[in-house]
């Protein structure tokens, strides 16, 4: 996995957005959604779930 994956989980775990999380990473929000689905089939779950309010994380994801 890339290293800089890891500073995207984290970003979007602090921020509960990946739109808001890809502006200060400086990248599309499909792109680091892409690198969001990259970490959750590595890990082999989902490590984030989906609301209109954000996205969090599950039991899983707090581990990780």
């Amino acid at each position: 996995m890339n290293i800089d994956y890891i500073e995207d989980f984290i970003k979007v775990a602090e921020f509960q957005s990946i739109n808001h999380a890809s502006s200060l990473l400086n990248i599309s929000t499909p792109a680091l959604s892409k690198r969001i689905k990259h970490i959750e089939n590595y890990f082999g779950c989902d490590l984030f779930y989906r609301t209109s309010r954000g996205i969090f994380l599950t039991d899983k994801g707090k581990i990780v």
